[in-house]
């Protein structure tokens, strides 16, 4: 009678078990329906942030430039100064932003371009023999000028004198 008894509470356990299991599958479900759907401003904004993203204005942070921004409708407007202030004319679209992209990195590039860098006419390997600076190459001369040219001769014609 014992195990009778027994085996109707395992019976019972396992359809209390089973009940529980869908209704975690429900809750589950029902977690991700609790997303909302962006609306079609908040769409907007997404699609400037990528036009901004394909144009190459990078963008660190846009709380910083949303700072004065309260509404959506400002925020596009901002967005869309920085394209226009870059160089985008009319509505954005994919194509003019890889244009203007180009454009962009070519003004980057001629902004790099250091004077200095630049070689000069003329320029290349210095020879050996030929001084780079004229005023060093005099000095050098003066110092190393002989005492006298003649200075073993003059010793053999002061012996024959004294003959």
């Amino acid at each position: 009678s014992e195990s009778g008894s027994s085996s109707f509470i395992d019976e019972n356990e396992e359809q209390s078990s089973k009940k529980n299991k869908p209704s975690k599958r429900k809750e589950a479900n029902d977690s991700g329906k609790g997303k909302k759907r962006p609306s079609a401003s908040e769409n907007k904004i997404e699609h400037l942030k990528k036009y901004l993203r394909v144009a190459g204005i990078r963008i660190s942070n846009y709380n910083k430039l949303f700072e004065n921004c309260k509404t959506v409708k400002a925020k596009c407007e901002k967005m869309m100064s920085l394209l226009e202030k870059e160089g985008l004319k009319g509505r954005p679209t994919l194509e003019k932003c890889k244009k203007l992209r180009v454009k962009i990195e070519t003004k980057r590039e001629i902004a790099e371009l250091d004077v200095s860098n630049i070689l000069k006419e003329g320029g290349g390997r210095p020879k050996r023999s030929v001084c780079s600076d004229t005023t060093n190459c005099k000095q050098d001369e003066e110092k190393s000028t002989p005492i006298k040219k003649f200075s073993r001769l003059q010793d053999i014609f002061d012996s024959e004198e004294s003959d």
